[in-house]
This record gives C-alpha cells, sequence and structure tokens, in this order.
C-alpha cells in the first residue's frame, strides 16, 4: 500500500474545495480540524500553505498514514496515539491489529529512558526523587512539591506547572 500517495490524494483533495471554518450557528457548518500537510516535528510550519481543513475521519486517516509512512518517528506516533486514545467517549473505532500495535510501540516509548520523565524520577539508587530529595523553590527548603503547595497556599498543579514552564526558581536537594 502506497501510503504516501494515499495521504497525498486526500490532502490535494481537501485543498481542492477550498474549505473555510464557519462559525456554529452559520447553516453551512461544517466540522473541520487544522492539520500541517508537513507535521511540525518533520520540520513543517504554521505557514497557511502548511495547514489545511480536513474533516474528523479525514484526519484521523492522515495520522494513521502517517504513522504508517514514518513508522519510526516518536511524535507521529503519540499523534495518531492521543486520537485514537485521548478520549474515551469518542473512540476511534481500530482493528485489534492497529490497538495492538499503537500499545506495543506506547509501552516502548514510555518505558525507561525513552519516558522523557525517566531522569527525573530516578536518582543513582535507583529511589524516586520525591522520597530521597527535598525541594528548593524561591530559596526556601521544603521536604516535597506538596508541602511546598501547602505552605505556599498554591495547589499542587499550578506549582507543578510553573516549575515545568521554569516560572519559579527551584532545585532539588540531597536529603
Amino acid at each position: 500500500m502506497d501510503h504516501k500517495k494515499i495521504y497525498d490524494d486526500i490532502i490535494n483533495n481537501a485543498k481542492l474545495k477550498n474549505r473555510i471554518k464557519l462559525k456554529r450557528d452559520n447553516l453551512n457548518y461544517v466540522y473541520y480540524e487544522k492539520h500541517h500537510i508537513i507535521p511540525i516535528c518533520l520540520e513543517g510550519n504554521n505557514d497557511k500553505e502548511n495547514l489545511v481543513l480536513l474533516t474528523p475521519k479525514e484526519h484521523y486517516i492522515c495520522h494513521h498514514l502517517l504513522h504508517k509512512q514514518y513508522s519510526e518517528d516518536k511524535y507521529l506516533f503519540l499523534a495518531y496515539h492521543l486520537m485514537t486514545f485521548s478520549n474515551k467517549q469518542n473512540l476511534q473505532k481500530i482493528t485489534a491489529k492497529q490497538y495492538e500495535e499503537l500499545r506495543v510501540k506506547n509501552s516502548i516509548y514510555q518505558s525507561g529512558e525513552n519516558n522523557p520523565n525517566y531522569k527525573n524520577r530516578q536518582n543513582l539508587s535507583g529511589k524516586r526523587n520525591h522520597r530521597s530529595k527535598q525541594v528548593e523553590i524561591c530559596g526556601n527548603l521544603y521536604e516535597s512539591i506538596s508541602i511546598a503547595s501547602k505552605e505556599l497556599n498554591i495547589p499542587k498543579t499550578t506549582l507543578r506547572r510553573w516549575i515545568s514552564k521554569k516560572k519559579l526558581n527551584y532545585r532539588y536537594v540531597e536529603k
């Protein structure tokens, strides 16, 4: 099967239709999703020429085809995986073989050193960071993120988001 040809045909067909996003209250409203023709992870960009409006079905098929065409690309896999499994009320229907392939790849991408959080979860002794280290936030030392959250009266999720976006001066300190 020529995944690239099918992908190109879907994209070209959508481009020829000159689709536009309308407001929901418009009588001619059709739901479309914006799609990067050349994915960002393959050095695509957000320019108008690299974007096309697709129906949800076309969008899902395009991500499936991209995943097949670039089977070793982690980000294209994750995009396809999220489209398939992110909403429990609206799961896409896939074959058992497709499900197995997605789950196996996901386990590979999420295990050990492939997991982006791997280095954050483990230190040299193998213990988890939150048990073996204190956290210093803006010069103050706390036993954990949870304790810092309570003492600073900031929700834990907000504190973690600020830390991940580097909006706070923080570091882990050995106990």
